[in-house]
């Protein structure tokens, strides 16, 4: 299963995010085993939605560790806003947790929020101690799984990705189409690190 980049033109941004939405369904659909850790309140279909802290979840797990599944058995990961959920300390024990649950080839999606827009709306918008923009970076911080611990911008979060064993094939802002700036990571495993 490889990483196939959608045909990403200079067009409206709303049929860049479509195609990247039927990827990802593409995707889904082609896994023998895809994983959502810490979706939070927002699983998706088709894949094994682990949270630590939902009763929702099909599995109760931390996303930095998922010993119930063995090396290489899973073609796809997708880490929907929840990479910004981790320590600083946690983020490459992560990756490389992710590295191992992964097949080569397989395929690591990551949506956080977009560190550098966020720093551009807080430069020139309104602030405040209480401004959405402050929210954004540190979460809306309403029980313990919603505090926003890291940030990152495109190009850090596929630097770190690379560092780790993983081809960074696309980085795509504003994906998914929401009123917070976020951005889309993917990458596929390559063969040894």
């Amino acid at each position: 299963m490889k990483f196939q980049l959608p045909e990403l033109h200079f067009r409206k941004q709303a049929g860049n995010q479509a195609d990247l939405e039927a990827l990802l369904l593409k995707y889904r659909a082609k896994a023998k085993l895809a994983l959502n850790p810490g979706y939070g309140e927002h699983p998706v279909a088709g894949v094994v939605n682990c949270d630590l802290h939902s009763s929702k979840a099909d599995v109760v797990a931390n996303i930095t560790s998922l010993p119930m599944y063995a090396d290489e058995s899973v073609q796809l990961i997708e880490i929907n806003h929840a990479s910004e959920h981790l320590a600083l300390s946690e983020v490459v024990p992560a990756i490389q947790e992710w590295w191992r649950l992964l097949c080569t080839g397989g395929i690591l999606v990551i949506t956080c929020p977009a560190l550098d827009q966020i720093a551009h709306l807080w430069h020139k918008g309104p602030q405040s101690h209480d401004c959405y923009i402050l929210k954004m970076l540190f979460g809306f911080q309403k029980h313990p799984g919603i505090f926003h611990k890291s940030c990152f911008s495109g190009r850090l979060l596929a630097a770190l990705l690379t560092a780790n064993g993983f081809y960074s094939k696309l980085t795509f802002s504003p994906f998914p189409k929401r009123r917070t700036p976020w951005l889309l990571v993917g990458a596929e495993k390559k063969d040894g690190r």
